[in-house]
């Protein structure tokens, strides 16, 4: 049973960012309240607690900022190298668009010490079920994968691997032609916590 209250995973905290920076942009909201806005998250994302102190949860209670799964209870469920990527894109896009907060951007990404997320060019969550020890396995696939590697890559970690969109093969859906992933939805553990 869901409890009662909000919950935010980890990729939607990472596009509310954006959606502050495009308000301000389109002059929904005045650079002075972005500026507000944006410090008020870099303040939450730059004290959270983090999974087995390394890495966002993937879900956070929302009112008290507390890891939770996804049914908002309180519990620490693994963090996503998809999910962490794609915030390290809009972190980065403060740091060089509101430069009264790079410092605090570029602290807050380093208390999340992601880097461990990335091993020889390809990206690394680290999940558990409750039952076992958290365990580091290889996340994405065709599309997601390139883009959260660019948000590593783009604080100086190297996801060559994952940036690149081999292997894939080439499918055809009704006579055109579509990218396919090649690999299989097995993933590679890497190794525990």
């Amino acid at each position: 049973m869901k409890r009662p209250g909000r919950q935010g995973q980890a990729d939607g905290l990472g596009a509310g960012v954006g959606a502050i920076v495009a308000a301000d942009r389109f002059g929904l909201i005045t650079r002075e309240d972005a500026l507000a806005r944006l410090g008020k998250v870099l303040d939450t994302f730059g004290s959270v607690r983090l999974f087995s102190g390394i890495c966002p949860n993937k879900v956070y209670d929302t009112r008290r900022a507390t890891p939770a799964n996804y049914s908002n209870h309180p519990a620490e469920i693994g963090c996503s190298a998809l999910d962490v990527g794609r915030m390290l894109v809009w972190m980065k896009i403060v740091q060089n668009r509101y430069p009264e907060l790079a410092a605090q951007a570029e602290k807050t990404v380093h208390y999340w010490k992601v880097s461990g997320l990335v091993r020889n060019g390809e990206m690394f969550g680290v999940h558990t079920n409750g039952n076992s020890d958290p365990q580091y396995l290889q996340e994405g696939r065709l599309g997601y994968e390139e883009y959260s590697a660019r948000g590593f890559a783009l604080w100086g970690m190297d996801t060559a691997r994952a940036a690149k969109p081999e292997p894939f093969e080439t499918v055809r859906v009704e006579g055109v032609p579509i990218m396919h992933d090649q690999r299989s939805q097995a993933r590679e553990v890497l190794g525990q916590v």
